[in-house]
């Protein structure tokens, strides 16, 4: 399958991939292939979210790629712009863990 890459939801769906996969690499200690895979689904939403600006779960999701970078302050934004959705349970997770930051309280039901 050849991936097109004007297509808005293809690339939402590619950063999904590599936002699960990053996620299952940092569960099996492996944050160096976790840390690119995450790098990989950053660069997916955004040409998602330039794509189409009205999406909000790539705009969420982005933020999520973002945050497990590292880069939360940067994450701030999209979170701001897609609301509440799934993508909100990551914006309290750390970087290298993806479990809950210290301090941070539990994400809304």
């Amino acid at each position: 399958m050849k991936l097109d890459p004007q297509n808005a939801i293809a690339n939402r769906e590619l950063g999904a991939f590599f936002l699960a996969r990053g996620s299952r690499f940092v569960s099996q200690g492996r944050p160096d292939l976790a840390t690119a895979d995450f790098e990989g689904a950053r660069r997916a939403y955004v040409r998602a979210v330039q794509l189409d600006t009205t999406d909000l779960s790539a705009q969420g999701y982005l933020g999520c790629s973002l945050v497990k970078l590292g880069r939360a302050r940067d994450a701030t934004a999209f979170f701001a712009r897609a609301g509440q959705g799934a993508w909100s349970a990551c914006a309290n997770q750390t970087p290298a863990t993806g479990a809950p930051a210290a301090g941070a309280p539990p994400p809304k039901k």
